[in-house]
């Protein structure tokens, strides 16, 4: 369950493209993530097996001095809704962005790294599960357009070989 409160919280917040469409990651450091600038309405695809959505409405605007990127995000899982908050930063000497996030219910503040190819964004991650096991997780969207991304959540045994746990599609919507 702590996996599905952290993979809910970045639902809004992920992208994965298509080789043949255009680059919409195509700024450099920070403002390669200019495109979040907005609102956005993240939703899951249909659960198979019935259990209930997952949704997301994200803010995303930059800090004062223009050397982050700030998602106000509420998250509605299984009919609960839960406000968050997510600092983007970027280390230009390493080429490597961090998201920071906190306001999880039960979860302590945290980093997780970003990494980019193309127009695609993966947000890293992995936990202990309850045999000892290391699982990796990953949220990978797929920036359609300026305006649209699809999103897959998912985990992996060895980082090599993933299974998409939950996928749905965000929209900007101001």
């Amino acid at each position: 369950m702590k996996k599905f409160v952290f993979i809910g919280a970045l639902l809004g917040m992920s992208v994965l493209a298509a080789a043949q469409r255009p680059m919409v990651l195509r700024d450099s450091g920070l403002h390669k993530l200019k495109v979040f600038i907005g609102t956005w309405k993240a939703e899951n695809d249909p659960d198979p097996s019935g259990q209930p959505g997952v949704s997301a409405v994200s803010t995303c605007r930059w800090s004062a001095n223009g050397n982050f990127m700030i998602a106000d995000q509420e998250v509605t899982n299984a009919g609960k809704t839960t406000n968050n908050l997510s600092i983007y930063s970027y280390d230009a000497t390493k080429d490597e962005y961090t998201l920071t996030l906190v306001g999880i219910p039960g979860r302590d503040p945290f980093s997780i790294p970003i990494t980019y190819k193309g127009d695609e964004l993966y947000y890293l991650g992995s936990y202990t599960d309850d045999s000892g096991k290391k699982v990796f997780t990953r949220t990978v969207n797929s920036f359609l357009s300026a305006s649209s991304y699809t999103f897959k959540v998912q985990t992996s045994e060895d980082g090599e070989h993933w299974v998409t746990h939950m996928q749905g599609k965000s929209t900007k919507i101001s």
